[in-house]
């Protein structure tokens, strides 16, 4: 059985969601350290280029976990999200399905970052028509210091015995040789995302949010990343 090992992220990169369709089971990593650019930044298509939408997190002087990062509760930046996705994705097929349940998480984006972000990856998930089961790292097992045997722990603590993973992480931080010794077999991430019916004047933007596709195609999107 093969799982991938994710993040918590707003509303993620088609190729995160990629990753969630080919195994259909994620354990959500919600005790990693916080990269705000990384899981607190979604992106949408404008008219004439991507745009980064920013959840604000509170700074609190000192490194966080996602789970414990809190978001700062001003409704100025809720209120931008909900105007920038109407501006752009009014004229979408889509657009009147999704936006009220977008709108609704916007508004519910408030203490703490982790398990906001895990609703969005589900919500994603579940508009994009994927079967996924969902698991919680600090459910199944300890964090240990080294990462590769976290990554270990995690697969051991459902039953896997593959693990599908980014090719940054693969080549940045994992020990091949450590990991497949272990018994656990890795599966690097080689995908590419294709062309689909767009609303973007100017051109495809790929890779985007999952937001974009949700709003563009609907659960017919889930199949291009078969």
């Amino acid at each position: 059985m093969m799982v991938t090992c994710l993040q918590p992220v707003a509303f993620p990169r088609l190729h995160v969601m990629e990753r969630m369709a080919r195994c259909g089971r994620v354990v959500v990593a919600g005790t990693a350290q916080l990269n705000r650019w990384h899981q607190a930044t979604y992106h949408v298509v404008g008219h004439q280029r991507e745009l980064p939408l920013v959840v604000p997190i509170l700074h609190e002087g000192r490194p966080l976990s996602v789970n414990e990062a809190r978001m700062e509760d001003w409704p100025r930046w809720r209120a931008k999200h909900l105007r920038t996705v109407i501006h752009h994705y009014r004229g979408t097929r889509f657009f009147r399905v999704a936006f009220p349940e977008y709108e609704a998480l916007i508004n519910d984006a408030k203490g703490p970052f982790g398990p906001w972000a895990y609703q969005t990856m589900r919500w994603s998930a579940m508009r994009l028509g994927l079967d996924v089961r969902w698991h919680q790292d600090y459910e199944i097992c300890e964090k240990p210091v080294d990462p590769n045997d976290w990554i270990i722990a995690m697969c051991r603590g459902v039953g896997a015995d593959s693990c599908y993973c980014g090719a940054s992480g693969y080549h940045g931080y994992m020990k091949p040789e450590y990991l497949e010794a272990s018994g656990i077999r890795m599966v690097v991430q080689d995908w590419k995302c294709p062309r689909y019916r767009h609303h973007c004047s100017y051109g495809f933007v790929e890779n985007v949010s999952a937001l974009d596709l949700i709003m563009n195609l609907g659960e017919e999107g889930g199949r291009i990343l078969a």
